[in-house]
């Protein structure tokens, strides 16, 4: 009797996996923009379902294995994302360009005012009532020469080495102004790729706290931000949204 109602119980499972199974097919679109119904390429496509997603060819169509009510997220850089429940086999999708908003914002040579303030004394001049001391003048050509050459041993003593200090001062600031504007633009470049805007967009994740929680829980690392394609990009959120529904929201 218990092996009757086990061969039973398989059969009933086997049907209903041939029966989703059924229900999967192949849907094609075209992504076209709003604005002139121009065809759009390159733009991601992912089954909210499935995890599987494609990318649209040079005349904006796709094809994409899905059930009926499968939710597409369609995105591309510039565009809205846009949300399509399938709902029929061939359909068009029509993306609108995206609105940037940016505050105002004053752009300045320095990081901040204390990084101007400590820049601006140290450059500060102050006038000389005695004149030159020709003793001590080299061609720009000679003391740049000499500059190239200190770290190879060369001491100078007198005048010239105070200014040989002082250029060398110039340079290092620079180079470490030039390293925080990098360091500015590279964190630019990551906010605008992974944010909490977008976790709302992409996710049912309907609040910044939870969306800044999210990015903790996920620790993406700065190298697979910047180098990930959206579609890369897109797909390991939702892989991460997947666990991080189970063990935290669900819990």
């Amino acid at each position: 009797m218990k092996h009757n109602l086990l061969i039973t119980i398989v059969i009933i499972m086997l049907f209903c996996s041939f029966q989703l199974k059924a229900q999967e097919a192949v849907f094609v679109g075209t992504i076209l923009n709003a604005s002139d119904s121009i065809a759009l390429e390159g733009v991601h496509i992912i089954n909210k379902s499935s995890n599987i997603g494609v990318v649209s060819k040079t005349n904006g169509s796709f094809s994409i294995m899905a059930s009926p009510n499968d939710t597409l997220i369609i995105s591309s850089v510039g565009f809205s994302t846009y949300n399509h429940v399938i709902n029929k086999s061939y359909f068009n999708v029509y993306l609108h360009r995206r609105t940037y908003n940016l505050e105002n914002f004053t752009v300045l040579p320095y990081k901040d005012y204390e990084e101007f303030k400590e820049a601006f004394t140290q450059l500060r001049i102050q006038e000389n009532p005695n004149p030159i001391n020709k003793s001590i003048y080299v061609p720009k050509e000679e003391l740049l020469a000499a500059y190239q050459e200190a770290n190879g041993g060369i001491i100078i003593s007198g005048g010239i080495s105070v200014i040989l200090g002082a250029f060398n001062k110039y340079v290092q600031d620079k180079k470490n102004y030039l390293k925080l504007l990098e360091q500015d633009k590279k964190q630019a470049a990551i906010d605008e790729k992974l944010n909490s805007i977008l976790l709302m967009r992409i996710t049912p994740i309907n609040d910044v706290e939870t969306a800044e929680y999210f990015l903790t829980y996920c620790d993406f690392s700065n190298y697979f931000i910047l180098n990930a394609s959206e579609f890369d990009l897109h797909k390991e959120i939702h892989i991460c949204y997947d666990e991080f529904s189970r063990y935290v929201i669900n819990n």
